[in-house]
């Protein structure tokens, strides 16, 4: 009889427990997913949008390969413009497997930045010698 309990009890134990590890992968996929999403997120806000945002998005279907300007930020997804074609795409960013794309490049933001410090110095200059 105590056989027949230890035996019940320990196929009881590893249902139990079969049961809690597939609850966790659950949960830890779905943690995975969110994070996925989040930097996708991030690298789509980092191009930002614009004629200089151009963007190369893979899907999770494998469908197709979209490639243009972003067009639109949202918090569910964003707008993939055809730089050709002027066609938009709505992308979800969960449907999104990668981003590749660039922004302004960094030597554009130095020469932008350069430029501006630049200009305020010289109205500053022409002001201080003009009040003379």
């Amino acid at each position: 009889m105590l056989r027949h309990l230890i035996s019940v009890l320990t196929v009881v134990s590893l249902l139990v427990t079969s049961f809690l590890s597939e609850v966790a992968s659950a949960a830890t996929k779905a943690e995975k997913e969110a994070k996925q999403v989040e930097k996708i997120k991030q690298k789509v806000r980092k191009i930002g949008t614009g004629d200089y945002a151009r963007i190369t998005v893979g899907l999770k279907n494998q469908s197709k390969e979209l490639k243009g300007n972003v067009s639109e930020i949202g918090e569910e997804g964003f707008v993939v413009m055809n730089s050709k074609t002027q066609v938009t795409t709505t992308v979800a960013y969960r449907d999104v497997a990668y981003v590749r794309g660039k922004g302004l490049p960094p030597i554009a933001i130095v020469a932008i930045t350069a430029g501006a410090v630049l200009g305020i110095l010289l109205i500053v200059a022409v002001a201080a010698g003009l009040g003379d």
